[in-house]
């Protein structure tokens, strides 16, 4: 039993579940502010499933760039930890806290303004009215585009962050 691999998974556990916490948050805000007319979380309530597809799609959306980000910067933050030891930990805590925040930034306002450009990007018809109405084709297709720019915008939010990524010594391997 290695207790420095124990506490560094507890700590992970502990930032994933704080970021899949803050990404839920993040992706409903973002879709409530796209979506002015429409009170989605009374909708749901009432059994509207156009609203409620929507709202699942804007979660995975944001939950795949969140994903994107922050799944390298696990990576470089044990790589510190295993070269640096106990020392690293509190480092690569706070370059994987950064990362969270980038992430969550650049899903949310991603996402946000990807929401904005389809909503208002359909000629003739009226987007919030009809999911408001529980016209789940519209539903449907608004959700696949927006899981689609979901998984475009992480790359591109991924791309961004690797840029903001720290060198990490990796430890020389010995040989025999």
């Amino acid at each position: 039993m290695n207790w420095q691999d124990i506490v560094v998974g507890l700590l992970e556990f502990a930032v994933v579940l704080a970021l899949a916490a803050a990404t839920v948050r993040s992706s409903l805000w973002a879709l409530d502010t796209a979506t002015p007319q429409l009170d989605e979380p009374e909708e749901i309530r009432k059994g509207n499933l156009a609203v409620a597809l929507t709202y699942a799609a804007s979660l995975l959306a944001s939950s795949l760039v969140v994903r994107r980000v922050i799944e390298p910067s696990v990576f470089a933050a044990k790589a510190l930890i295993a070269t640096h030891g106990w020392a690293g930990v509190a480092q690569a805590l706070v370059w994987l806290l950064g990362q969270a925040v980038l992430a969550l930034l650049l899903g949310t306002l991603g996402l946000l303004a990807a929401s904005r450009l389809v909503h208002r990007g359909w000629r003739n018809i009226d987007v919030q009215a009809e999911l408001a109405a529980g016209n789940v084709a519209v539903a449907v297709v608004v959700g696949a585009v927006t899981v689609a720019l979901g998984l475009f915008l992480a790359d591109g939010a991924a791309a961004l962050a690797d840029g903001f990524a720290p060198a990490v010594p990796f430890a020389r391997a010995r040989s025999m």
